[in-house]
């Protein structure tokens, strides 16, 4: 129900979203036409923080480059296999790199620029969030530096999220956890269109704590 409330509302967002991901899909290995997907997602999706000025993206590319090594091994992982206190590290360096490589032509660096590039970038392993989002989960930082941080504990919440839910599903319908991850994706009609339940997570994040477009069931 959130998801499609989502799709109901947000017409614009949704293509946007799928050009970028069929645009990195195809292209993947050319760091040119990845860094325009992200452009691309970027300028519509965060638009109220580049307003007064987008990122230089030949710096974004640059930063992609240095880091393919480990961005390429990380399309093949999902949420699940994070561990913070193995990965948490690196991807706090690598978001604090990336914050740089997003900067603003006024100096501007946005934590939720970062979030969504990662996200088209590894869209299995990296949660989507903005603000709202942030506040709600108890990750919301003061300053920019502070992000990374929370954002690894962002991954973290997400992470047990998806696991109850899933648990939950294998549980009552007796299947494996990666049977039950297939059968929520395809079982919610908008899910099923990326198999991607992070991205049907951040929908219902979105409709219910950034819009309040929907309210889940025993709130209203």
């Amino acid at each position: 129900m959130g998801c499609a409330s989502y799709h109901r509302n947000d017409v614009r967002g949704d293509v946007m979203h799928r050009i970028s991901r069929r645009t990195i899909d195809e292209y993947w290995g050319n760091p040119g036409e990845v860094t325009g997907a992200v452009a691309l997602l970027l300028l519509s999706w965060n638009q109220a923080s580049y307003r007064y000025g987008a990122p230089d993206f030949r710096c974004f590319k640059l930063w992609m480059m240095k880091q393919w090594h480990l961005l390429s091994p990380l399309r093949r992982r999902d949420l699940s296999s994070f561990e913070e206190e193995r990965d948490g590290s690196w991807v706090r360096a690598l978001f604090a790199s990336a914050l740089e490589g997003l900067e603003t032509s006024r100096g501007t660096r946005s934590p939720v620029g970062v979030a969504k590039a990662f996200h088209l970038l590894a869209p299995d392993f990296f949660p989507l969030w903005d603000d709202e989002i942030a506040r709600t989960y108890g990750c919301k930082w003061n300053r920019s530096s502070e992000a990374a941080d929370k954002y690894v504990r962002f991954m973290a919440l997400n992470k047990e999220i998806v696991s109850r839910l899933i648990g939950t599903v294998a549980r009552l319908r007796r299947f494996s956890p990666q049977v039950a991850l297939w059968f929520m994706c395809q079982h919610c009609p908008i899910g099923a269109r990326w198999n991607s339940f992070l991205k049907m997570l951040d929908e219902y994040n979105y409709v219910r704590y950034t819009k309040a477009w929907f309210q889940a069931a025993g709130e209203v």
